[in-house]
């Protein structure tokens, strides 16, 4: 959980440069390891990828103003990311791949917004907000008689809620 509640006045003016972020991600998966041959005989297959870790809950009140005056700063900018799956192991002729692990779910990104958020530069939003499922991880490679692993899959992102109040303001220019 990232939570952040504004209610002094932030200005910046470089290129780059967000009023406020507030991020949270899930943790990358560790991969399978690799089967191996021994002798002739096929005696381990890959390992499956771990799953992707849950990306946190995202919280933000603004209370005050919020200004940004470069080129791609936005004023907030509140993201909820899951981990990416890990991936599978390559099988060097043992009986198959490893699965690729599934990606984290992602968590919810809430904004409450009770002040002044204003951007002036180049491609510069107000706000940026999104909740982003992690991706699954790649199979494992067959090789010999072994066959490739399968991918895991992707997740899921999360609701974002946006409330402007009533003396909300929200701009670009």
């Amino acid at each position: 959980l990232q939570s952040l509640d504004t209610d002094f006045q932030i200005i910046t003016t470089g290129d780059n440069a967000n009023g406020v972020t507030v991020q949270s991600s899930g943790g990358g998966a560790g991969n399978g390891g690799g089967g191996v041959i021994c002798g002739i005989i096929p005696c381990e297959s890959g390992g499956d990828g771990g799953p992707g870790g849950v990306g946190g809950n995202v919280i933000l009140g603004n209370f005050t103003q919020i200004t940004t005056g470069g080129a791609n700063a936005a004023g907030v900018y509140a993201l909820s990311h899951g981990g990416l799956g890990g991936s599978g192991g390559d099988s060097n002729g043992g009986t198959g791949a490893g699965t690729g692990g599934p990606g984290g779910n992602a968590g919810t990104v809430n904004l409450t917004n009770d002040g002044v958020i204003g951007t002036a530069g180049f491609q510069a939003n107000g706000v940026y907000a999104a909740s982003i499922g992690g991706n699954g991880g790649s199979g494992g490679g067959g090789f010999a008689w072994a066959g490739g692993g399968s991918g895991g899959g992707a997740n899921s992102g999360n609701a974002v809620v946006l409330v402007n109040n009533k003396d909300g303001v929200i701009t670009t220019t």
